[in-house]
């Protein structure tokens, strides 16, 4: 074997453990409530959705969203628009409830 290919390889090994840790990382970030979680904000916002209950509810930018996602949500709901909260924010929420339920066993 050539030696670029040796480099090569380890560089593709190195690259496929860059990953994994991410991913580690990325799921161990959401197998945990973000800062300031408040379960009854939280409960009231998927309940009504609104702006002021999603504001109370946790600390934006320590979620694995971050701080923009939840503002690009929270800002139409202050107009009391028909915008549709994404799913993908409803079960993120549900599954930080659960979660601080399973916390208080």
């Amino acid at each position: 074997m050539k030696k670029y290919q040796d480099l090569e390889n380890k560089v593709k090994e190195l690259q496929a453990e860059i990953e994994r840790l991410k991913k580690e990382e990325k799921e161990e970030k959401e197998d945990k409530l973000p800062r300031d979680f408040n379960r009854d904000y939280a409960l009231k916002f998927l309940k009504n959705n609104s702006c002021y209950d999603l504001q109370e509810a946790f600390s934006w930018g320590s979620t694995p969203q971050g701080y923009d996602y939840w503002y690009n949500i929270y800002k139409p709901l202050t107009y009391k628009s028909k915008y549709v909260v994404p799913d993908e924010a409803i079960i993120q929420i549900q599954k930080w409830v659960i979660l601080s339920y399973q916390n208080d066993e």
